[in-house]
């Protein structure tokens, strides 16, 4: 239902500019190809960001880390990477398998940090 909402500018601006008025911010997850979120987002001036890698799309621990892995390049190629997931357990512990990697190559930020 998210993807759907993201790809419907009419339901989505009013929602946006509640978040304007909020000095929030929106991440846009770009989990459809349709999604106009990030763009009405920047048409509206409000502080926004999308993300790069969808880490636990597959709930499999080496597609998981495979993930970390791809945002890691991102990340040290494009200057920064957006990560999402889920709280899921196979996540959690890729996460903290992989930490010592991940903050020996990059400097890890919040979404907060990333959104302009």
């Amino acid at each position: 239902m998210g993807s759907a909402f993201t790809a419907n500018p009419a339901k989505l601006e009013p929602v946006l500019t509640e978040i304007k008025k909020r000095n929030l911010y929106f991440v846009d997850s770009q989990t459809s190809d349709k999604s106009v979120a990030f763009a009405l987002s920047r048409r509206l001036g409000v502080r926004t960001a999308r993300r790069a890698v969808f880490l636990d799309n597959l709930q499999d621990h080496k597609a998981i880390v495979a993930s970390l892995h791809q945002l890691v390049h991102l990340a040290e190629t494009g200057g920064e990477a957006l990560a999402i997931c889920h709280p899921h357990p196979e996540t959690y512990l890729a996460l903290k398998e992989q930490l010592p990697l991940l903050k020996a190559k990059v400097v890890l930020e919040r979404a907060s940090h990333m959104v302009r």
